[in-house]
């Protein structure tokens, strides 16, 4: 291994793309692409109102929006799209929720510290 340098830092691509199976959704593949630092953050401020209180609604769509790519890595959806995905099955979305905090590393100590922080 050598030392990384500042460039070599900021251009290494280091978002993983992650196949994941929904069976609700025949069983068909999607991808799910590792959050950045900015979009876990953003992530983690949305879940708080402009008064600091809980924002759960539609988390599993807003996750989701955040998540899902096609197979190349680029974005399938857009925060306009949360309100239809949130009518999704929700067992598909918690699919994703799941392999979401998986690949980011969130563990449930970090979602209740959100919530805790919320």
């Amino acid at each position: 291994m050598s030392d990384l340098s500042k460039d070599d830092i900021l251009n290494f691509d280091d978002l993983k793309v992650y196949p994941l199976v929904i069976p609700e959704w025949g069983g068909n593949t999607v991808y799910l692409r590792q959050l950045s630092g900015k979009e876990q953050d953003a992530f983690e401020a949305e879940t708080r109102d402009k008064d600091g209180k809980p924002n759960i609604l539609n988390i599993r769509a807003r996750l989701a929006v955040a998540v899902l790519v096609d197979k190349d890595g680029n974005r399938m959806f857009s925060k306009e799209d949360v309100q239809k995905l949130a009518n999704k099955s929700g067992i598909a979305l918690n699919r994703i929720i799941e392999k979401s905090a998986e690949i980011n590393r969130i563990t449930e100590d970090d979602l209740e510290a959100i919530a805790k922080n919320s």
